[in-house]
């Protein structure tokens, strides 16, 4: 096998969570020009499908967009299901949808934390055990969580974030050990410093000055696109990193070093 060839996802079938935009709509079109039949969860049934449409065009490739919300575990069955019969497996699993609620530890409420990790940990839970199975049969399988560098360090406001995504990456440890006998290798990455929907209301608004000064600590200056993630992306799910299970992988302009 030639090492441009290992990169190729040709023929495999990629399923992504919170595929409707941002950083998932991303790594679906990224998984899908490299060649990857794409499956975009999500819960906004219209956008999901205009991207699916779109994917479909640009790449040649077939995609299924399926409205579910990774909350509800019976919802996560069904997918699996329809995914099972559509193409008979499921190569690939990024969980990536997420979400952040900017308050002190001491005016978080019980519903936004339950809100955060249900959707950030035990929602990563919840898909890997819908769609693992249709790996662990296969003997071969790629799941890559989207963590965090605040699952490494922290930031003021974000303590339930912090620890949802702390509790991801060290979860993606713990498949890695249970679902590398299977042929399954689990890995993280954690970006930081990217423009995404989650934070780009903070970046040009009340909290737009503090944002300019974190910048400053990037070592290469500028902030991240969702496309800086498609090299590590394709990567990970790819067979050239065959080897490569349990790790975290850090896509942050350098920042976790300063």
């Amino acid at each position: 096998m030639s090492i441009l060839s290992a990169f190729s996802l040709k023929g495999r079938v990629a399923v992504i969570t919170g595929a409707s935009r941002g950083l998932g709509q991303v790594a679906a079109e990224t998984f899908a020009d490299a060649g990857a039949a794409v499956v975009l969860l999500g819960r906004d049934v219209a956008r999901l499908a205009a991207a699916a449409a779109q994917i479909a065009a640009a790449h040649g490739v077939e995609t299924l967009p399926l409205a579910v919300d990774i909350t509800d575990s019976a919802a996560l069955r069904d997918a699996a299901a329809q995914v099972q019969a559509r193409f008979g497996r499921t190569d690939i699993l990024l969980n990536n949808a997420g979400i952040v609620v900017h308050t002190s530890v001491l005016e978080t409420s019980d519903d936004d934390w339950q809100r955060v990790v249900e959707t950030n940990l035990t929602g990563a839970w919840r898909t890997v055990r819908a769609f693992a199975p249709m790996m662990v049969a296969a003997g071969y399988g790629r799941i890559i969580n989207i963590g965090s560098l605040m699952a490494d360090r922290v930031a003021v406001n974000r303590s339930s974030y912090c620890a949802s995504k702390a509790g991801l990456v060290h979860l993606g440890r713990a498949m890695a050990a249970e679902l590398g006998p299977h042929g399954i290798t689990v890995n993280s990455i954690g970006p930081s410093a990217i423009k995404t929907d989650l934070n780009r209301a903070q970046m040009e608004g009340t909290e737009s000055a503090a944002y300019a000064r974190f910048l400053e600590r990037v070592p290469l200056r500028r902030w991240g696109e969702a496309a800086d993630l498609a090299g590590t992306l394709v990567y990970l799910a790819s067979d050239a990193s065959a080897y490569v299970s349990g790790q975290s992988i850090h896509v942050d302009g350098g920042l976790v070093i300063t």
